[in-house]
């Protein structure tokens, strides 16, 4: 608390010197919210968050690559104190910003729409949760990156995500185990077919196949084959 008040009083000095129109008295805006934020006072941090931005872009515009940084601070405050609707709207403002500034075959890209789908995910929007995050896998799509970890870690979380779709309205029931299969043949490229962590991939595609056909001699050769690699003694751990 201390912090917040001399911060605030560091304010009131910029803004007799400067204004309140100048980057020094949003410096001291931002760091109000980061100080509230760290307080736990998370209202305030979005506010005093939502007040340097406004400041921020009219002094400097928002085609910059700081605006969108400064915007994703502001999305963290809000999730913690759950106002996702609005989370949604500038995740989204992000998204676009990064598809101007970068481009759309980028990481930043590409991330951006990972964490929407992610907001959506947690409300129950499925649907727009699998959009955003099939329109983040055309990133790597076709390309010498579809073997990369990333790629591997997006496409799981769009299995899983339509498997929580089929568990919340029965729609498309087999492709969420299609879209793992992939994944498991794509860590075995990756990872290599002795490795943990293609291990767990395999672990997670059988557990995925029982919840929605049962046990039978798929699950049961899946298993042999995660016993066979933890059982390595190079594995061991």
């Amino acid at each position: 608390r201390l912090a917040i008040t001399l911060e605030k009083r560091v304010a009131k000095v910029r803004s007799s010197l400067y204004g309140n129109e100048s980057l020094d008295y949003f410096s001291s805006l931002s760091s109000l919210a980061n100080y509230y934020f760290l307080s736990g006072d998370y209202n305030n941090a979005v506010k005093y968050e939502e007040e340097s931005i406004k400041l921020y872009s009219s002094l400097e515009g928002k085609d910059n690559v700081e605006y969108p940084e400064q915007l994703s601070v502001l999305v963290d405050n809000l999730q913690k104190n759950g106002s996702y609707q609005k989370m949604i709207e500038y995740q989204k403002e992000i998204t676009e910003l990064y598809f101007k500034l970068y481009g759309k075959d980028t990481q930043h890209y590409a991330q951006s729409l990972a964490f929407l789908s992610k907001i959506y995910s947690e409300i129950g929007d499925y649907s727009n949760a699998i959009e955003a995050s099939e329109k983040g896998l055309e990133v790597y799509r076709d390309s010498a990156e579809k073997k990369d970890i990333n790629y591997i870690y997006a496409l799981s979380n769009l299995s899983n995500l339509y498997y929580a779709k089929y568990l919340f309205n029965g729609e498309d029931k087999y492709k969420s185990l299609n879209i793992k299969e992939e994944v498991v043949n794509l860590a075995a490229e990756h990872y290599g077919k002795n490795n943990i962590s293609y291990a767990k991939c395999l672990s997670d595609f059988a557990l995925h196949y029982f919840y929605i056909n049962g046990c039978d001699e798929k699950v049961e050769k899946c298993i042999q084959e995660v016993k066979r690699i933890y059982d390595n003694d190079n594995n061991k751990y």
